[in-house]
């Protein structure tokens, strides 16, 4: 008898135990559910926070949603998609995205319908309305981001040609001149 009644305590100590182990499984897998949910919970919300910055910087751009960029000195049609970087006043640089074919033949047809001047040390395209001169339009290939140069000058095209100066110096002969 007293053989019975210790089997019996080590199977009720065993059934314990088994549940215990049961217990501890379910909470370390309770406890790596909410790890889960936790890092895709911080997955989600860092995509979306770096998704409005860059949204946030491509709004804040001049050029990326516009066909068209404009100061005091220039008025240029651009291709949608276009990243303006800088304008130092006669220089004018972008980064797009777009095949460097097409934004090649987008500047192609736009300065095929401006007045093209040939002179004896330049030639350049002159937009009558914005009164600008430019002299070239380069786009540098590259794998994902294209650069595009723009050089241009401002001021009466008769006195761009004959100071036979390009950009500001042209722009600076042609203001004297006048003065």
């Amino acid at each position: 008898m007293k053989r019975k009644v210790k089997i019996e305590v080590e199977e009720e100590q065993s059934l314990e135990e088994i549940k215990e182990l049961r217990k501890a499984k379910k909470r370390k897998e309770l406890r790596e559910q909410v790890r889960m949910f936790n890092l895709k919970k911080t997955l989600i919300l860092t995509g979306i926070i770096v998704f409005l910055i860059i949204m946030l910087v491509f709004f804040c751009n001049r050029t990326f949603f516009k066909k068209t960029y404009k100061t005091s000195k220039i008025e240029l049609d651009i291709p949608l998609l276009m990243f303006f970087i800088k304008d130092d006043g006669n220089e004018i640089v972008f980064k797009t995205y777009r095949k460097s074919q097409y934004v090649r033949d987008f500047f192609d047809t736009h300065l095929n319908n401006l007045s093209y001047y040939k002179c004896q040390t330049q030639n350049f395209y002159y937009d009558d309305l914005a009164q600008t001169a430019i002299y070239s339009v380069d786009v540098e290939k590259g794998f994902a981001l294209k650069t595009v140069t723009v050089k241009y000058a401002h001021g009466d095209a008769n006195c761009l040609c004959l100071s036979g100066l390009v950009g500001r110096e042209a722009e600076e002969a042609c203001t004297k001149n006048k003065s």
